[in-house]
């Protein structure tokens, strides 16, 4: 679920009522401490959103004090966090679906410029979507690399990850970079390709 780290959305308290309940149905008897730091939560906020959930009904405490206190789901509070799941999974689904778009409006002007047969390059979330959003379009992805040793040779959708040096063999048009990290450094490793005509684009380019 989308947590602290993330520098678009900030946790809504219904989100952290959901993290909340989540970890105490995941653990049984979870305690204060391990509760805090699965919600990224303060003990302070911990303790007002338990009170909180206590007084709808939705959590029981057992313990007298903060070490030996403990936290247990009610059968409203499972089918409240069940409830909580499935809103939060139709907005994540929603969010999904439009970066699909906006991928597959991206690789479909790439190839408009000519690219037909591309190559796409960075074996992880990214690429799965940009993978999808793909077959939305007249783009023709021939296969999927990484410079990650370990992935090499994985199934990737129907694909499987090969390295650069087997880029060449397959004959693109041009290299589609989906990895939005250290984009740089990977241009950099496949100077050699660009080189040898392999066109180079990525999900930002303008």
């Amino acid at each position: 679920m989308i947590n602290g780290e993330s520098r678009f959305f900030v946790p809504s308290k219904l989100l952290r009522t959901l993290h909340v309940l989540t970890e105490i149905g995941r653990q049984p008897d979870i305690s204060q401490h391990q509760l805090a730091l699965r919600a990224r939560l303060s003990s302070s906020q911990i303790n007002n959103y338990v009170k909180e959930l206590k007084a709808k009904g939705l959590v029981n405490t057992k313990g007298n004090t903060n070490r030996t206190m403990r936290y247990l789901l009610t059968p409203e509070g499972h089918r409240t966090r069940s409830s909580l799941l499935v809103a939060y999974s139709v907005d994540v689904i929603q969010l999904y679906s439009r970066v699909k778009r906006e991928f597959a409006a991206k690789l479909q002007q790439i190839f408009d410029e000519g690219l037909a047969r591309v190559i796409l390059f960075g074996a992880a979330e990214t690429g799965e979507l940009a993978l999808t959003a793909s077959r939305e379009t007249d783009l023709d992805v021939i296969g999927i690399s990484d410079n990650d040793p370990l992935k090499h040779g994985k199934p990737f959708g129907d694909l499987r990850i090969i390295p650069p040096s087997e880029i060449e063999g397959l004959n693109p048009d041009g290299i589609v970079i989906t990895s939005f990290g250290r984009l740089g450094e990977i241009l950099e490793s496949l100077r050699f390709l660009e080189k040898k005509g392999i066109a180079m684009r990525s999900l930002t380019d303008e």
